[in-house]
């Protein structure tokens, strides 16, 4: 998982969220144009999790800490707001080129979402995040598309590099 150094925001854009804080998630179109646009180039316009490249028609906007779980950071851009690929889930989309980069299911964010695994509450001291210094380091890809944690990992690390991979 790649380190994302993100793009500030607008100061305007910036102060609007700041004061939504606790509301419903609904965005502007030009707060959402504003965010779309920073985490695409801060991202390299690939997907927070797994690294394929995403487009205008295969990306949202993820919230690394749920909504439903962690309500005081629904609009904390540094923090919780990230780009997302949607995995398999326009499967009616028939750019190949956008498939061929997609996973066969859905991988990346909605993964974390409750419906995925079983309404369990997802354990964020475990769960790594991309905006985190050192999480990049932790991973290994193997030639064959799995991945693992990487040989530098202590054992707190390996049950992190292993939930994350899972979730």
């Amino acid at each position: 998982m790649k380190k994302i150094a993100k793009l500030k925001l607008d100061k305007d854009i910036k102060l609007n969220l700041k004061n939504k804080k606790n509301e419903k998630w609904s965005l502007t179109k030009k707060e959402r144009k504003e965010i779309e646009s920073k985490l695409f180039k801060s991202q390299g316009y690939l997907c927070c999790y797994c690294e394929c490249e995403i487009d205008t028609n295969n990306k949202h906007i993820e919230h690394f800490y749920e909504r439903s779980d962690c309500k005081e950071k629904i609009y904390d851009y540094d923090n919780n707001l990230l780009l997302s690929c949607e995995g398999d889930r326009n499967a009616e989309l028939n750019d190949n080129i956008s498939k061929k980069n997609r996973k066969e299911n859905i991988s990346c964010g909605h993964k974390k979402g409750k419906t995925y695994h079983k309404n369990a509450k997802l354990n964020y001291d475990l769960l790594l995040n991309p905006t985190d210094e050192k999480t990049f380091e932790l991973f290994l890809y193997n030639d064959d598309g799995t991945v693992e944690n990487s040989k530098i990992c202590d054992k707190n690390e390996i049950k992190k590099v292993e939930y994350t991979i899972k979730y």
